[in-house]
């Protein structure tokens, strides 16, 4: 068992003659799976781990490198909404683009190394022991989440249908607004955003979607609203985007973060300035 805060060099916890494995979790405690909000998942459930640390926001997300020997580049940070009184009460609001000088950046498309829920535990994808630094990497992602992690056979198979668990899926009708505003509640971090996100989403469910999808795990904060045509995933915070699909909840489902990311798979990308709205009227059919 491999218990400790981080590891740099896999090689001394390499078995020899192990070519492939997995690597296992502890067996998950009700506080674990509560604190990774994994409880309500399944035997057979694969998903993309909640960010609680650096190396699992990693995972979910990537990460920037920044061109330092480059120009720097104005660039779009963030949408501000101002709301204020003139000397005579009225009430006024207004939003604007941020934009400032930033170093010129790389994405680093995430790893996005999802686990599987069997018997109370967290298995990883078969890893191969040439991958070092895929291997360091899930290590460490175990590490952070449950405090340790064991090797196990690669002919280890799954018990039960695995079932890919980024996503769930909602009844059609009536948006359950509520739902979505309690992950705001859930992220005390920008509640000044709080006006924006909702006249995002208010303005996709005026556009009666037939399908909404919600993240789970690593994609906590998307939400997905299908059409007839194209399916729009929206992030509930600002410095992420609209992105746009063909109109296929079944393969949404099956995406992971870094196709999601790499920008092969969508039709379009809408960055969240003030003329987001504008954009993204095309898609909504």
């Amino acid at each position: 068992m491999i218990a400790k805060s981080k590891v740099r060099n896999v090689e001394q916890y390499l078995i020899p003659g192990l070519k492939s494995f997995r690597l296992v979790s502890p067996e998950l405690t009700p506080e674990v799976k509560a604190k990774l909000r994994i409880d309500a998942y399944s035997d057979g459930d694969k998903f993309l781990p909640l960010t609680i640390g650096p190396v699992s926001k990693f995972n979910a997300e990537g990460g920037w490198v920044s061109l330092k020997d480059q120009p720097k580049e104005n660039r779009y940070v963030m949408t501000v909404h101002w709301q204020w009184k003139d000397w005579h009460g009225r009430h006024y609001e207004a939003e604007k683009d941020v934009y400032k000088d930033c170093y010129q950046r790389r994405r680093i498309l995430p790893p996005s190394e999802e686990l599987i829920l069997v018997n109370n535990r967290a298995y990883s994808d078969v890893l191969n022991e040439t991958d070092k630094e895929r291997i360091k990497h899930v290590i460490n992602l175990m590490l952070e989440l449950f405090g340790g992690c064991d090797f196990v056979q690669s002919d280890f198979t799954v018990p039960v249908e695995m079932k890919q668990k980024n996503f769930e899926l909602l009844p059609p009708g009536e948006y359950p607004f509520e739902r979505i505003k309690r992950l705001i509640e859930d992220d005390p971090r920008k509640k000044r955003e709080i006006c924006l996100l909702e006249e995002r989403f208010q303005f996709f469910q005026n556009a009666n979607p037939t399908t909404i999808v919600v993240g789970c795990g690593g994609y906590r904060g998307y939400v997905g609203f299908q059409y007839k045509q194209y399916l729009i995933l929206d992030n509930k915070w600002y410095g992420n985007a609209i992105y746009v699909f063909p109109a296929n909840t079944d393969l949404i489902l099956s995406y992971t973060k870094k196709e999601i990311l790499d920008g092969n798979l969508h039709i379009d990308r809408i960055q969240h300035t003030k003329d987001w709205c504008e954009r993204a009227k095309q898609y909504l059919k």
